[in-house]
C-alpha cells in the first residue's frame, strides 16, 4: 500500500502546524482509502519525521512517498 508523508519544517506556532494536519486530511480526501496520508514537522513540533514514517508503515505502508510542503 502507498502513503505520502508530508513534511513540513514546523512551528512554535500551535496554528501554523495544525495547518498541515488540515492539508493531510484534505489530501486524504482527494486520494481515497487506497493511500496513506500521514504528516511530520522536521524541527519545533511534533510528530518528527521517524514518527510520521513509523505511522505509515504502522498503517501498512509497504511504499512511502515524502512530499516537501
Amino acid at each position: 500500500m502507498k502513503a505520502i508523508l508530508l513534511i513540513d519544517h514546523g512551528s512554535k506556532r500551535a496554528e501554523a502546524n495544525e495547518m498541515l494536519a488540515c492539508m493531510a486530511n484534505l489530501v486524504q480526501a482527494m486520494v481515497g482509502p487506497e493511500v496513506i496520508v500521514e504528516y511530520a514537522h522536521m524541527e519545533l513540533a511534533g510528530p518528527d519525521i521517524p514518527t510520521g514514517f513509523g505511522a505509515c508503515v504502522q498503517r501498512g505502508a509497504t511504499e512511502v512517498i515524502a512530499f516537501p510542503y
